[in-house]
């Protein structure tokens, strides 16, 4: 039996990063657990 995972944050999401969790979710559905982020924090 698989637990939810939920996460809450106060922040806003900027940019592209809606669609970008958006399809980590899919992928997490489609059990592809491997994945690369990609990306620049600070810009």
């Amino acid at each position: 039996m698989r637990k939810a995972f939920k996460f809450h944050s106060n922040f806003k999401l900027p940019g592209d990063q809606h669609e970008a969790i958006h399809q980590l979710k899919e992928r997490l559905k489609n059990c592809l657990i491997l994945q690369t982020l990609l990306g620049v924090t600070g810009s």
